[in-house]
């Protein structure tokens, strides 16, 4: 079952009203649009934004929420394609459903036998298996420093296994990219801690090929034109990456000069946009983890729109 994470916290601070229009850019399993679908009410209006084209066909959890198979990198199109401007509310978060994250057949986890796809939309992209097989080993270690967070002689030592590997057959199968990468955990002292390392390896090739942070640059600063002055926008990410990008989209945006400290006078002529309403990225409860192990790395940070 899907569990929609931070749900009161979110619900506090953007306090959806009767009326409002609101942009959930990843609307997953639905349930944060859902709860401000039934906040906003008849007057109200909610478009769900999801590229898994599985999702988009789902019948939407409440009659106000209208379903879009779309990146969310592109809502600035999918705004002006529904003729929607100066929205109350954009909210994304940048997690997986448990729907996805169960399916074997997505190969989103290491903990279950699969296919290695790893694609949200699982109809255009390349997936993870023709990645690992196509990439030059630069490319490949590149990914697992950069996506995977991976120190540079780990990143190394897993890229010589995976080009190893797969010159004497094609890495297909999520066991098959876990067994490589337990070869090199299993060496180190942090051995039992093989579960979070091998969940970085999935997560950096999972990032590498549905471009996630990529698409996170994107979706940011259209999100921001997007919204009415007062209107608020709220994202919750899941790893140190995504929350380092909406925290300095966040603080690059709520100040007016973004010249260097050593400019006499200001010549980029930036403007503040953002107020933010979140001093630190709020948590999950101890409660929510208790009843969700999932949440435990779940980071939401506000801003509102001056």
């Amino acid at each position: 079952m899907h569990l929609p994470v931070l749900l009161n916290e979110l619900l506090n601070i953007v306090q959806p009203q009767p009326g409002m229009v609101v942009i959930d850019a990843t609307y997953g399993g639905g349930g944060h649009a859902a709860a401000i679908a039934r906040l906003v009410g008849e007057q109200g209006k909610v478009i769900g934004i999801d590229q898994d084209p599985q999702v988009a066909k789902s019948q939407p959890a409440e009659p106000n929420i209208s379903l879009v198979q779309a990146n969310f990198a592109d809502i600035g199109q999918i705004a002006q394609e529904w003729n929607l401007d100066q929205l109350d509310l954009i909210i994304a978060d940048l997690g997986f459903s448990s729907i996805q994250l169960d399916d074997p057949k997505r190969g989103f986890s290491f903990q279950t036998e699969g296919p290695l796809d790893m694609r949200l939309n699982q109809a255009q992209g390349r997936t993870a298996a023709e990645l690992i097989k196509q990439a030059e080993a630069a490319e490949l270690e590149r990914m697992l420093r950069t996506y995977a967070e991976l120190v540079p002689k780990l990143a190394r030592q897993l890229t010589k296994l995976i080009v190893q590997a797969r010159a004497q057959a094609a890495i297909t199968t999520t066991e098959q990219l876990a067994a490589i990468a337990r070869q090199i955990f299993a060496k180190y002292p942090f051995a039992k801690k093989e579960n979070k390392y091998l969940a970085q390896v999935f997560q950096g090739f999972r990032l590498a090929v549905n471009q996630e942070l990529e698409a996170l640059n994107k979706f940011l600063p259209q999100a921001l034109a997007l919204l009415k002055p007062g209107g608020k926008l709220a994202v919750i990410s899941f790893h140190s990456l995504e929350d380092r990008l909406v925290k300095r989209f966040f603080q690059q945006e709520s100040r007016d000069c973004l010249c260097p400290p050593n400019y006499p006078v200001c010549r980029c002529g930036h403007q503040a946009q953002l107020q933010v309403l979140t001093k630190k990225a709020i948590q999950p409860t101890a409660a929510e983890i208790m009843q969700n192990s999932r949440a435990r790395s779940a980071r939401l940070r506000v801003a509102k729109k001056r």
